[in-house]
């Protein structure tokens, strides 16, 4: 015989207020307790026979089964939280190591991964997501600084490739000095990117400012013309390269110095440049009784590629 004095009003409410909670927003794991809990309240409630504890410890386990209901939101956080959290502990090891640094890509992809399941509106992921970002950038940046280092040892490799005998003594000594300071760098395990790619571009530029030395002109290759007590010089090139444009042009001696190629190059020089070369052939009018010339060629990015110093002669015009 059912008891009058039961008040199983509470318990149909709470049972029917947890019937409306969807089992898809939950995780699997916490909607079961809550489920087997409003099933036992159901019994409860056809029971007759029952008591009113009966009745109260049936509607706590269903507001407990509530209370301890987790989201699949929550969920979603709680894992990512874990592995932001384990790939903050594998940025923490040294990277250099090769083993350390495949460990935290790893952890990065798998915080990544579990981060991008979170919903957006979820309180506390722009936090977390704040604490990954600079995780990112600390393996990136290690990551950034080995591919540098790579390119730098490439470079290095090229310009040790060239050999002394074939370019200018000063090219080739700028490049020399280049190569041992990018040696260092490359060396140095505190390097920074910003350091790593100063060498990189600085052994580039010594590369191609490496000066390939004029050809060996022999005297009998110059004709000299005269005419009016003006002479004309001629320079017969006979091993002039396709592609290469060669100039001429005076400077004053032979007391002073020979003009350095970038003054040559830039026409600081008291006599203009021939601009183009016809038949093999160079014309230059000496412009004193003793004076020096300097041949150069230059390539069509207006490189100087050959270029001697002591490529001059000394010439008496009537």
């Amino acid at each position: 015989m059912r008891d009058s004095k039961v008040d199983k009003s509470q318990l149909n409410k709470v049972v029917a207020q947890a019937k409306e909670l969807k089992a898809e927003d939950y995780t699997e794991e916490s909607y079961k307790v809550l489920k087997d809990a409003i099933t036992a309240a159901e019994l409860v409630v056809k029971n007759n026979k029952a008591n009113q504890k009966e009745v109260d410890d049936a509607k706590e386990k269903i507001l407990a089964a509530k209370d301890n209901l987790v989201t699949k939101a929550e969920e979603a956080f709680k894992i990512a939280e874990k592995s932001v959290k384990a790939l903050e502990e594998a940025i923490g090891k040294d990277l250099k190591i090769e083993e350390n640094l495949r460990k935290a890509e790893e952890a990065l992809k798998v915080a990544e991964e579990s981060i991008s399941k979170v919903p957006t509106e979820v309180e506390g992921l722009e936090a977390l997501l704040e604490r990954f970002n600079v995780a990112k950038k600390v393996i990136n940046d290690v990551i950034e600084i080995n591919n540098l280092k790579e390119t730098l040892a490439e470079k290095i490799a090229e310009g040790k490739q060239y050999e002394e005998d074939d370019y200018v003594k000063s090219s080739w000594d700028k490049l020399n000095s280049v190569l041992y300071k990018a040696s260092q760098v490359l060396k140095n395990p505190k390097a920074t990117k910003e350091e790593i790619q100063e060498q990189i571009n600085l052994v580039d530029v010594a590369i191609k400012a490496l000066i390939i030395p004029a050809p060996n002109f022999e005297k009998e290759k110059f004709v000299i013309e005269k005419s009016n007590f003006k002479g004309q010089v001629r320079f017969i090139l006979e091993n002039a390269e396709e592609g290469l444009t060669y100039y001429v042009t005076n400077y004053f001696g032979p007391d002073e110095d020979a003009p350095s190629v970038d003054t040559i190059y830039e026409g600081k020089v008291k006599e203009k440049f021939n601009t183009e070369l016809e038949n093999n052939t160079l014309v230059l009018v000496p412009v004193k009784v003793n004076t020096y010339v300097a041949i150069i060629a230059v390539d069509k990015d207006g490189k100087i590629v050959n270029f001697q110093k002591e490529f001059m002669w000394y010439y008496m015009v009537p």
